[in-house]
């Protein structure tokens, strides 16, 4: 996979580099300071964006108020192209973008805002953060927080030089890949009070629910049994 990065917003190190650059590594390229405090598979938090272990958060927001909720290479771990969500609490705005190196010099381009959804109104819309870019498919995966704890995942299909289509896949977080299916856990409510299933989910929905009880279930997902009734409470 190759994407084209041509219509973009032009920048230089020199216009926002950020003083304090004890948080970046000495890389060359892009690369994200990771809070090890909060690190959640697929839910990291950033503490900051680096180009050549400099510090250029603070210029890649476009907005004021906008902050850093996601960040990681998009093409086979290396540090020329990167994707990074942001959110706006003021404005209740979500925005995913890609950034690419070229030397001293970055190239920005937005690929994806709530802004420009008509599904969303002012309020809605509570956090964006992105997950994990699979690249066999072309697809990056992220959540949307919406309504206190309510959250969707969701991927941005890769069509064709900086265009993606956005698809709706489930409510609830994303746990993991499985033979290029997203794993999502949720929350339902019985008789009981609530559980948490999880499920494989394919191109045409729910393709099985996955048994929780194993202890690599993240990461080899076996289906329920049918009369296997199992809710993890």
């Amino acid at each position: 996979m190759k994407l084209n990065i041509c219509y973009c917003i032009l920048l230089t190190t020199s216009f926002f580099a950020h003083a304090n650059n004890k948080i970046c590594q000495p890389i060359l390229g892009l690369s994200a300071s990771i809070d090890t405090t909060q690190m959640i598979p697929y839910y990291n938090s950033i503490n900051a964006v680096c180009l050549n272990g400099t510090d250029i958060s603070d210029g890649i927001k476009i907005n004021n108020g906008d902050k850093i909720t996601g960040a990681f290479s998009l093409l086979n771990g290396d540090h020329e192209i990167f994707v990074v969500s942001f959110y706006n609490d003021d404005k209740s705005i979500g925005r995913i973008d890609i950034l690419q190196s070229t030397g001293i010099k970055l190239k920005q381009v937005s690929i994806y805002s709530t802004e420009n959804d008509k599904s969303y109104t002012y309020g809605y819309l509570d956090n964006i953060i992105i997950n994990y870019f699979d690249e066999n498919r072309g697809r990056l995966y992220f959540t949307e927080y919406t309504g206190g704890s309510s959250s969707q995942v969701s991927y941005l299909q890769w069509e064709y030089d900086l265009v993606f289509k956005k698809h709706n896949l489930h409510d609830g977080v994303l746990k993991g890949l499985y033979n290029g299916m997203p794993i999502i856990s949720t929350i339902r409510h019985d008789s009981k009070g609530s559980y948490f299933p999880a499920y494989l989910i394919n191109d045409d929905g729910i393709y099985c629910s996955v048994d929780t009880r194993p202890k690599f279930w993240t990461i080899s997902p076996v289906c329920l049994q049918p009369g296997d009734d199992y809710k993890e409470r």
